[in-house]
């Protein structure tokens, strides 16, 4: 039997410093509308108004700071994280504490670093579906695949009480199957984070927003970048015209992202419909270039997490992505996304999450704009028009 909470120790971290943090959230240096979330949800709560509260916050808005700090301001003690990627698991560890000086509370000044590793609450990532039966900790994040229907996870041995709060990244992903059977199961109060919160055209949770701000209100509050969509090219464009002019007008922006600050290599990604379209267009780029420039990354990738250790080490300046990375990843450095297929106007979540990739600012006073270019031939205007808009699903999600 898997320990439950009359198992275990019924405090943690996160009750013992509860009231210390809700007296001095005013003072921590986070953003505002992250305030403005959290005494939300502690209203909510206290209010009962339901079990899930649903944050609405655009990408890049710090939805990680969010989650970190909802378990001090709830007064919980058992806190169960649920994640739709490795990677997204990988950052929501970086920001809970894996390593407590590194941790959000530390770089947003919660806590200083000495205080760290006495008021961060020790986590365990699962790894194997065995950790998830058996674990002592306070904090488990972990991939919502782990409990799908491939998975050996046997739910007899799972207590449903076993956590006070679940917290739900990118929860559009709800609810589809697995998403909606670990929401069930686990019957405690949680938190529902994503920018865009419908799937297959309807809201995830009809009428229960909880708090919700705008990209347009973040970026004018300087929290991140503004935009610029850029279309190239005419309808009578072949394939490979496509991918020449793209791959060149690429490359343009980066040179001219870098000399607005130099200070920072920027970077690029790039949407495409297949992976032999990756493929393709991988290869255009570094011919263009003249030199390795880009990898593709798609579900044919051999060595994925090599291609993206380059990336992130910016031995390459241009991903192209089919089917990964296409939410939650977070790398400040890029700056311009590139969309080489059509994404239906009904089809907002794809182009939505995607084009968050470059939103994130490097730091405060970044001086570049996220740029988001398209050839004419695949229509994007109408998204990029209805980017303010809560989004809706993307037809090729097929999340189980």
């Amino acid at each position: 039997m898997a320990l439950g909470l009359d198992d275990v120790e019924k405090t943690s971290r996160f009750n013992t410093y509860s009231s210390l943090v809700k007296d001095n959230v005013d003072k921590f240096s986070i953003y505002p509308h992250q305030r403005d979330a959290l005494k939300a949800l502690q209203s909510w709560y206290n209010n009962q108004e339901s079990r899930i509260g649903l944050v609405v916050i655009p990408t890049g808005g710090g939805k990680s700071g969010i989650a970190a700090l909802a378990p001090y301001i709830l007064n919980t003690t058992r806190v169960l994280v649920i994640t739709p990627s490795v990677q997204i698991t990988n950052q929501l560890a970086e920001a809970f504490g894996k390593r407590p000086k590194e941790s959000f509370y530390v770089t947003r000044k919660v806590v200083t670093e000495e205080a760290a590793n006495k008021f961060v609450e020790p986590l365990r990532v699962i790894q194997q579906v065995k950790e998830i039966e058996d674990h002592a900790e306070n904090l488990v994040i972990v991939n919502a695949q782990k409990f799908g229907t491939n998975s050996k996870v046997d739910w007899d041995k799972l207590n449903p009480k076993s956590f006070n709060l679940l917290i739900v990244d990118e929860a559009h992903h709800f609810p589809a199957p697995t998403w909606d059977k670990i929401v069930s199961y686990f019957n405690c109060r949680t938190i529902f984070l994503t920018a865009t919160p419908y799937r297959n055209g309807e809201p995830i949770l009809p009428g229960q927003i909880c708090y919700q701000i705008t990209p347009n209100e973040l970026m004018n509050n300087g929290i991140i970048r503004r935009t610029i969509f850029q279309q190239i090219g005419n309808d009578q464009d072949s394939g490979p015209e496509r991918r020449t002019l793209l791959s060149a007008e690429i490359l343009k922006i980066l040179d001219e992202h870098d000399r607005q600050d130099p200070s920072v290599k920027h970077q690029a990604m790039v949407l495409t419909k297949d992976k032999e379209e990756a493929k393709q267009f991988t290869k255009q780029l570094k011919l263009t270039a003249k030199q390795d420039i880009a990898e593709s990354y798609t579900g044919d990738t051999k060595s994925p997490d090599s291609i993206l250790q380059k990336f992130e080490n910016a031995q390459i300046r241009v991903l192209v992505v089919c089917g990964k990375l296409l939410e939650g990843y977070d790398r400040k450095q890029i700056s311009v996304c590139a969309i080489v297929r059509r994404v239906a106007p009904k089809s907002k979540v794809l182009f939505t999450q995607f084009v968050g990739r470059c939103l994130r600012k490097v730091r405060l006073d970044d001086p570049v704009d996220g740029r988001i270019l398209s050839h004419v031939y695949y229509q994007q205007q109408k998204n990029y028009n209805n980017l303010n808009e809560v989004a809706e699903d993307d037809p090729d999600d097929n999340d189980e």
